[in-house]
């Protein structure tokens, strides 16, 4: 016995069932199966274009696009009538035990459309529940009339043959303009294919084997990104003397950090002592990439001044901040003076 869903209880039927051809306006739905139908002649590739017939390539599309109409099976339809728990009243608390007179009908075709506006206004329209590809429209009473039941049903099944009629009928419509749609589209594509190969023979040129990506020709200069600091490529027996010249910075430049050996967790150390960006001189922050380079820069200094140099003074020639050396010195395992 078949038992209909009934989480929403009511002493109203209509309240339990769900509104059909009530939802998203056919026609908006067929227009976004139009843009996705065109959207996938414009991706096809040259080689696809040119090596698939033009009917094969308009069949796969038709096939692939076209929608299913609603095909109800009214003649084996069956009636299943069930138990259901129905409130007394909206302002009294309660609940009672009622009757579902429901009417099952089996179709074909997409779901979905069940639930779509007509393009045509019908009048008030049905209500029922779809559970797989049945269409279950009932009747609730706690006391039931034969009767009363026979007419509520037998307006269901008319507004649901009248709203099916209507919807299939912009499908149809559909269905028969999308094969003529697809075939325009691929033979417009395959025109402009053509007469860019054209051009290319009347230029004497030959044609390149692979064709350049419409991407890398349809991103305007002002949106594309620009190429930052680091980010060239290098082989890898190449790193040590561009890291040894300050050449990349090994944390900021892309794919560098795995091969300088630079962890997340000291990448993240050495964001978080980065200086403010306001005021911060250019290039602080970013010179010293190894403990060897740092002692290298302290004995200079030291060298050159006679005498053990202030860390301040060791940040200023370095051209870093003070905060940015003891992140260094800790990460080297340092103190200071680092000797």
């Amino acid at each position: 016995m078949i038992q209909p869903p009934s989480d929403q209880l009511a002493d109203n039927p209509d309240d339990m069932l769900d509104p059909l051809f009530s939802g998203t306006p056919v026609t908006e739905a067929i227009d976004d199966r139009r843009r996705q139908a065109l959207a996938s002649v414009a991706v096809l590739s040259r080689t696809e274009l040119l090596e698939s017939g033009l009917d094969d390539l308009v069949a796969e599309r038709v096939k692939l696009y076209r929608l299913r109409p609603l095909v109800l099976n009214w003649k084996g339809k069956r009636l299943a009538p069930g138990e259901v728990d129905l409130m007394i009243s909206r302002l009294q608390p309660g609940k009672v035990a009622g009757m579902a007179i429901t009417l099952l009908v089996r179709f074909s075709g997409m779901s979905g459309l069940l639930y779509m506006r007509p393009s045509t206004h019908i009048g008030r329209a049905p209500r029922g529940f779809v559970w797989g590809q049945k269409l279950l429209l009932s009747y609730f009473r706690i006391n039931p009339d034969p009767t009363t039941a026979q007419r509520y049903l037998d307006w269901q099944e008319a507004a649901v043959k009248e709203h099916v009629l209507s919807v299939n009928h912009d499908v149809g419509t559909f269905n028969a303009e999308l094969p003529e749609l697809l075939r325009s589209a691929v033979q417009a594509r395959l025109d402009k294919l053509r007469a860019g190969e054209d051009f290319a023979v009347a230029l004497g040129v030959p044609l390149a084997d692979h064709p350049v990506p419409q991407a890398a020709l349809g991103v305007s200069r002002l949106t594309r990104p620009e190429s930052g600091r680091g980010r060239i490529e290098a082989n890898e027996t190449e790193l040590p003397n561009m890291l040894a010249q300050n050449s990349v910075d090994p944390f900021r430049a892309p794919g560098w950090s795995e091969l300088s050996r630079v962890t997340p967790a000291q990448t993240k150390e050495h964001r978080e002592a980065e200086p403010s960006k306001s005021g911060r001189p250019p290039g602080s922050g970013w010179l010293i990439v190894d403990r060897a380079e740092l002692l290298k820069k302290y004995l200079q200094l030291r060298q050159r001044s006679g005498r053990r140099p202030l860390q301040r003074e060791f940040a200023q020639s370095v051209d870093m901040s003070a905060r940015t050396l003891r992140t260094y010195l800790k990460r080297f395992g340092l103190s200071w003076p680092p000797e």
